[in-house]
């Protein structure tokens, strides 16, 4: 649910700290050191958090879904 303040702005809420750098280091400590696979990476930071928080548009690239990709 969106809010909007007395001057019709909208809030923002924090998000949680690291989240910009999360991709890069799961990549890095977990893909390249053999401890899960690409797939697994996907699936834990796009697919599964989709599913998980109802985000029935998100967490694949499919037609009819939003096109939200991100390059590291």
């Amino acid at each position: 649910m969106r809010r909007k303040d007395k001057f019709g702005r909208m809030i923002t809420f924090p998000t949680a700290p690291g989240i910009e750098t999360l991709p890069m280091i799961m990549h890095s400590e977990e893909v390249v050191k053999g401890r899960i696979s690409l797939e697994k990476m996907v699936d834990v930071l796009s697919t599964a958090s989709a599913r998980m928080f109802g985000m029935e548009k998100k967490g694949s690239i499919t037609i009819g879904k939003d096109a939200d990709i991100v390059v590291f």
